[in-house]
């Protein structure tokens, strides 16, 4: 699938090549025609593919990436979803029954948080991006996890302002 390219000002694509998650406002040259929490392509100000991220235009941090390579942006997420959930299950044996699941930026999913509370999920998405992805994540959670609930508390100042 293709992705409209957002382009970053000249000198400032460095923290994105170095994998930091956010894209100030201030770094973006052009934005092109999306809407608010859409997935877009990331570009320097070269031209030069930098992986891809969902967008706002009404928050200072306003690009959070979801990959940085050319792979579907999509898959990431569900990768990434996967990896996170393998990880927390190698840390905690079967007697730890509450934990966080998944920890947004720090798991390639920045703006999602989601608990695990023995057989429940309390997910938390905390920006629009992620909110716009939530029947891709609730597919992989159902089918990861198998909870017997999954409760919803996107109630943070960021969900909000956005």
């Amino acid at each position: 699938m293709s992705y409209p390219i957002v382009q970053l000002k000249s000198g400032r694509s460095i923290h994105t090549r170095n994998r930091h998650p956010w894209i100030f406002k201030g770094a973006i040259e052009h934005f092109p025609s999306f809407a608010e929490g859409d997935i877009l392509a990331v570009q320097d100000s070269d031209g030069r593919h930098l992986g891809h991220g969902y967008f706002t235009t009404t928050q200072s941090i306003a690009g959070r990436m979801l990959n940085f390579d050319h792979s579907d942006p999509l898959e990431s997420v569900t990768c990434n979803l996967e990896q996170a959930i393998t990880f927390r299950g190698s840390l905690f044996g079967p007697d730890t029954t509450a934990y966080r699941l998944v920890n947004g930026e720090a798991d390639g999913l920045p703006g999602l948080i989601v608990d695990q509370y023995n057989t429940v999920l309390v997910v938390q998405h905390n920006t629009r991006g992620m909110d716009k992805l939530r029947d891709v994540l609730m597919h992989e959670l159902i089918r990861l996890v198998n909870p017997t609930a999954i409760f919803e508390h996107s109630t943070s100042a960021t969900r909000t302002k956005e």
